[in-house]
């Protein structure tokens, strides 16, 4: 899909593992499934802070991270951004401290 978005998060431990967000929002056209995928088509240059929860037999744990878009597609399949358009790079993903 153009201009779409797909991540799948990791964790450790039991086999069955199931992700939410306890905090804060993903980005606008962005998704969590229970899977742990991280999909859609983002429609805003925006940077959002949130964590993700990983539960399973055993207990959960968090993380908190940022997702920033620096770039969404146009309706022409032209990157609209904020600074500049580009190719590539268009999400970073990354934990926070």
């Amino acid at each position: 899909q153009d201009g779409g978005y797909l991540y799948t998060l990791g964790a450790t431990g039991d086999v069955t593992i199931t992700w939410d967000i306890t905090v804060g929002a993903l980005p606008t056209g962005l998704s969590l499934s229970a899977e742990g995928v991280i999909s859609g088509t983002p429609t805003t240059v925006e940077s959002q802070n949130f964590t993700v929860r990983a539960t399973n037999a055993s207990g959960n744990d968090t993380q908190a991270l940022t997702l920033a878009v620096a770039a969404v597609a146009t309706g022409d399949g032209a990157a609209r951004d904020g600074r500049r358009s580009t190719s590539r790079g268009l999400l970073r993903l990354g934990g926070r401290g």
